[in-house]
């Protein structure tokens, strides 16, 4: 038996709308809220903006000891 995968082009809304996905997903009672969630580098200008864009806040700052880059963890909370 072989399984087939269809593969859609990539569209910058379903990032967006897996995050909503992911909060809502803790308004149903589900699990609980994780926190932090991720950790980006200081560099990368585009990830700090999509967490930003979507509510999460840099909760500390420290150094990526391997490439020693600057790095930032990221944090979400709920509103409820």
């Amino acid at each position: 038996m072989s399984a087939s995968v269809e593969i859609a082009r990539y569209r910058p809304g379903y990032r967006d709308a897996l995050v909503d996905l992911w909060r809502a997903s803790f308004a149903w009672g589900g699990a609980p809220v994780p926190n932090p969630v991720d950790e980006t580098f200081v560099i990368n200008a585009n990830a700090q903006r999509f967490y930003a864009r979507h509510g999460f806040e840099v909760v500390e700052r420290g150094c990526e000891p391997v490439m020693q880059l600057g790095d930032l963890r990221h944090e979400w909370k709920s509103k409820a």
